[in-house]
């Protein structure tokens, strides 16, 4: 099967083929951008069988990287918006949160480092870079090379598609 992304087009395999039918999720009438966003994350992971899935936006300085999603085998991080269309926050629900840890935010800091590698697919949306999906296999690059880079773009840009369609959906 051969997929047509703009002036690119990628050949899929029985596999990939499988995951953009399953992308379908993604053009489903969304209220809020963040619920198509998380679901897409979502999509990913499992598509890919990745460890973990990132969608970042950029900021308004075309610098700095928003993390609007994400999704992980180990915890799942539940964007999307409230009834009041309020942001809700990520959190990680594998971790025990110590509540009185709360009203000292000097009790959360950490002088820890953490090394891990990703790939990252450009999210157009527009003719525009909006962000990057990232994916990655957890701290040893060796088994990026199993991910199929040219589904991870497909994936990436049905991703783009389905924001487009959300925003003329919420136009009209």
């Amino acid at each position: 099967m051969i997929l047509p992304l703009g002036n690119k087009a990628v050949r899929t395999t029985s596999r990939s083929s499988e995951a953009i039918a399953g992308l379908n999720a993604l053009f489903e009438p969304y209220e809020h951008l963040d619920d198509l966003l998380h679901v897409a994350a979502r999509v990913i992971v499992e598509s890919l069988a990745v460890q973990r899935c990132v969608v970042t936006w950029l900021g308004d300085d075309h610098v700095t990287l928003w993390v609007r999603a994400k999704h992980s085998r180990a915890s799942v991080s539940a964007l999307g918006a409230n009834a009041n269309g309020q942001s809700r926050v990520s959190t990680e629900s594998a971790t025990h949160v110590i509540r009185e840890a709360l009203f000292n935010p000097q009790a959360l800091a950490s002088n820890g480092t953490a090394v891990s590698s990703q790939l990252s697919a450009p999210l157009h949306v527009n003719r525009q870079i909006i962000g990057y999906v990232c994916v990655s296999n957890g701290r040893n690059a060796q088994r990026h090379a199993q991910i199929d880079a040219e589904l991870f773009l497909a994936l990436s840009a049905h991703l783009g598609h389905a924001i487009e369609h959300l925003q003329m959906r919420q136009l009209l």
